[in-house]
């Protein structure tokens, strides 16, 4: 019985350790990383996110090994994730662009998409908080380059950086981020399990 005790509390004891040490962290080009000298960022539901698949896809990569793939479960909502860039950021942001290489399914117009919510004193910005994406009919299933860039006068409180899909499926890939016209190479994050 005590051999029994001990080997459960060694257990417990190194558990959270062993939980550790099997995350998986990815960075924006949705390729493993390590998290040494990064800073950790969490893809959250926006709105009515619940209702749709986020997962790392090793099959469709736009380049390299991997890319994200979002497939709504649902006809009536949008499937959006959002990451808050850490607060180091803000100050003397005054350009921001986001740019990816999206996969979509739509044989005339977008069903995928890119976008910020910028907040200073707890208000949206007016040129923020839409989705942005080709006004053009695209080749669906082919992987195609979005970028958006935007202007800011005075330090934020909250930049979001959001992707989302309208309807059926989409895939993302290489997103990159400049602020002030210099890459953000720093950020890495972990894939949650579903619920």
């Amino acid at each position: 019985m005590k051999k029994l005790i001990v080997l459960f509390v060694f257990f417990i004891s190194f558990y959270p350790t062993l939980l550790v040490a099997q995350k998986e962290y990815f960075n924006l080009d949705f390729e493993k990383t390590d998290t040494i000298g990064k800073s950790i960022v969490h893809w959250q539901y926006y709105y009515f996110g619940m209702g749709t698949k986020f997962i790392i896809d090793t099959t469709n990569a736009a380049t390299g090994k991997n890319c994200l793939f979002i497939k709504k479960r649902r006809n009536n909502e949008s499937g959006s994730y959002y990451i808050i860039l850490p607060k180091t950021y803000y100050k003397g942001l005054r350009t921001i662009k986001i740019s990816a290489n999206l996969k979509m399914t739509s044989f005339d117009t977008p069903n995928a998409g890119i976008w910020f919510e910028i907040k200073k004193n707890k208000n949206v910005l007016p040129y923020s908080n839409y989705y942005h994406s080709s006004e053009k009919a695209i080749a669906p299933f082919s992987w195609t380059p979005y970028s958006m860039e935007e202007t800011i006068e005075k330090d934020p409180d909250e930049v979001k950086i959001a992707i989302g899909v309208f309807k059926d499926r989409a895939w993302f890939d290489d997103i990159k981020i400049e602020i002030n016209g210099k890459p953000v190479n720093d950020l890495v994050f972990e894939i949650e399990p579903e619920k």
